[in-house]
């Protein structure tokens, strides 16, 4: 009876086996990467618009932080995305956090003062998704130039095909 039990155990155990083989196969990621995954990794600011040390930035212009990940939007405020301009006084603005790009946007409430240095900042109160922070506060500096940029935008004049779509 014993040897029964026995073989029967290791068929069990067998099969227990080959099952969690196939859940775990099945778990994995099969469409070409494009499946959502969220980093551990502190998240980090990639570029910045007007750039680090700019001189001659629009006074009409927005900041924008692009982010090497994507952030939790409700963690990116005016309290966490700052603008400072002479003797460290705050600039009024709005903030925003467009998720596609993956980017936060300032947009000052008034021009900027013309050829004035600004101190953008981002605190560590910036979370990715997975609630992971920015490792330490990220600053950079800029300075406008004397006007603001009144260059008109170029409109996109989208012409459907002649070709029925298949």
């Amino acid at each position: 009876m014993s040897s029964i039990k026995a073989g029967f155990v290791r068929s069990l155990l067998c099969c227990l086996t080959l099952v969690s083989v196939q859940f775990m196969g099945a778990c994995r990621d099969t469409d070409g990467g494009d499946s959502k995954s969220i980093s551990v990794a502190s998240p980090t600011v990639t570029a910045t618009i007007p750039a680090s040390d700019a001189t001659g930035a629009a006074t009409n212009r927005k900041l924008t932080a692009t982010f090497s990940q994507t952030m939790t939007s409700t963690t990116i405020t005016a309290a966490s995305f700052t603008l400072k301009g002479p003797n460290a006084s705050a600039v009024a603005g709005t903030v925003t956090y467009d998720a596609a790009s993956r980017t936060a946007i300032f947009a000052p409430n008034a021009l900027l003062t013309a050829n004035t240095s600004y101190t953008a900042n981002i605190t560590v109160e910036t979370k990715n998704e997975a609630a992971v922070a920015l490792a330490s506060a990220y600053e950079w500096g800029f300075t406008t130039g004397a006007d603001a940029d009144t260059t008109a935008p170029v409109p996109h004049v989208f012409k459907p095909s002649a070709e029925p779509y298949i």
